[in-house]
């Protein structure tokens, strides 16, 4: 006796709507561009001064440096807790949940790859119902959390990580996801995507 494995492809076996997507183009405030530029011209300064080899042996802090030019893009505060000013892409986000949550009164998610996102935007959607989901939760938190989402009408909002959010985890109550910065895990990315887009 061998064992077989019967593969059914999504699209083949149920009929779902096709996925939407929509590219939103933000320009950074001026101190924010100003931290990034510093960044991203010190990191091109460093990278075209290197040999391969020694890019090689130096990816490590190269991707490292670039990340930090992602989450200044993303938020300046989780680079420096000090920073005072209003992130880009969270005006833009106050636009989106203005539509999506206030006037059509549906459910969002908004991924994120940084905890001191998940605990900025929760704070700052406290008023309409926003949750977070990420690894700082427990797993029954986290189990609670979702099972609100799904059968509750709050929370409105789930600020989650991707990497959190894998397989089996079931969002349908949301049509729309934004996600503040993208995963550079490929798996995360998909799997966060398919969270919306099943049945329900």
């Amino acid at each position: 006796v061998q064992e077989i494995l019967l593969r059914r492809r999504k699209e083949n076996v149920i009929s779902l709507p096709e996925k939407t997507f929509t590219v939103r183009y933000i320009a950074l405030g001026r101190e924010q561009r100003k931290r990034y530029e510093e960044i991203t011209k010190d990191l091109l300064l460093r990278l075209s001064s290197l040999d391969g080899e020694t890019f090689i042996r130096q990816i490590t802090n190269i991707l490292e440096e670039y990340l930090r030019a992602v989450q200044v893009a993303s938020n300046p505060r989780l680079i420096d807790p000090s920073w005072k000013g209003e992130p880009a892409k969270y005006t833009e986000l106050d636009a989106i949940v203005n539509e999506v949550v206030r006037e059509k009164n549906e459910k969002l998610i908004v991924w994120t790859n940084f905890r001191g996102n998940v605990t900025e935007l929760v704070k700052r959607y406290s008023s309409i119902g926003a949750a977070p989901f990420s690894g700082e939760q427990t797993p029954a938190e986290r189990s609670q959390i979702l099972d609100e989402f799904q059968s509750t009408e709050k929370p409105k909002i789930l600020v989650a990580i991707p990497a959190a959010g894998g397989v089996g985890v079931t969002l349908t109550r949301a049509q729309t996801a934004v996600y503040l910065d993208k995963s550079w895990n490929a798996e995360h990315w998909l799997q966060s995507i398919d969270r919306i887009h099943r049945i329900s």
